[in-house]
């Protein structure tokens, strides 16, 4: 355990950094979490339970892996940095609980996949941080509490017809319930981003089979194609692209059901709209390839 680093002090950091010859590097996103009343009110919120396995995303110095290794008996560490992996083996590798994932999240988590429900903490980089998210449906997690841009948070749980309600925002509500717990200003950060960070908590929802997942994928990204177009203009498109292999009369038959106006835009309607949308034209699908059998 690291008792001599003062994870609150950006001077400790900054002598800690200058002993080995290192420094934290933007484009990895490394902004340091020094705020200690943060970290706990993050730890708190995951309610760890010493049964618990933990998958940390991006645990940087381990400021935050310090304070949740006593509290569960298994902790997995994903970390993309050489010079961190080596600080975290030398920190944390004594601890039974403790194991280290190698390389960028993206590619590796999906590959450590279990059958046991998880719980996850991050303070995710700005650059990669919906890239992350998404990857969460491909693992049962029971609560997911992350830090990360106070913009993407207001994308994920904005409402129809608020300026940034997208394509994003419908995908994150039909998967997870969503709740924010408070900003987090530039100040508690070593460096200091230029940005205000917020923490949120995601809970999945179980009843999106990956199937429905893929339908729902396609449609969104031609419903949301062009922000300033009628839904009709958008899909009218998808008769020619990620959806030629749906007849209109099917598309149709869907968008009626659903309950949308083609003549509307997309940022209009809510995500159970869509998701009804994506249920009907897959079960059609589905109806489809079945009598060919028969």
């Amino acid at each position: 355990m690291p008792d001599d680093l003062d994870y609150d002090s950006p001077a400790a950091l900054q002598n800690f950094f200058k002993a080995l010859n290192i420094s934290p590097r933007k484009f990895l996103g490394q902004n340091f979490l020094i705020n200690r009343g943060v970290r706990e009110k993050i730890i708190s919120l995951l309610n760890l339970q010493k049964e618990d396995e933990l998958w940390e995303i991006g645990p940087g110095l381990g400021a935050m892996t310090a304070s949740a290794i006593d509290k569960v008996d298994h902790l997995c560490a994903f970390e993309i940095d050489y010079a961190y992996q080596q600080i975290l083996e030398n920190f944390f590798g004594q601890y039974p609980a403790f194991r280290l994932i190698h390389g960028d999240v993206l590619k590796t988590f999906s590959e450590h996949k279990t059958q046991k429900t998880i719980k996850i903490l991050g303070n995710l980089p700005y650059n990669i941080a919906s890239a992350v998210i998404q990857e969460f449906i491909n693992q049962p997690f029971e609560i997911a509490v992350l830090l990360i841009q106070k913009e993407l948070a207001h994308r994920m749980t904005a409402q129809p017809r608020k300026k940034n309600y997208s394509s994003f925002s419908v995908w994150c509500q039909c998967h997870f319930d969503m709740k924010t717990h408070g900003i987090v200003r530039p100040n508690s950060f070593y460096p200091a981003p230029r940005v205000d960070s917020m923490i949120i908590s995601l809970r999945l929802k179980n009843t999106i089979t990956q199937q429905l997942t893929a339908m729902l994928n396609s449609l969104l990204r031609v419903a949301f194609a062009g922000r300033r177009k009628t839904l009709r203009n958008n899909l009218v498109r998808a008769q020619e692209g990620r959806l030629r292999h749906i007849s209109q009369d099917i598309f149709l038959q869907a968008c009626a059901h659903a309950g949308i106006n083609l003549n509307k835009r997309a940022e209009e309607y809510e995500p159970h709209v869509y998701l009804n949308c994506a249920y009907y034209l897959l079960e059609s699908l589905s109806s489809i390839d079945s009598s060919s059998f028969s």
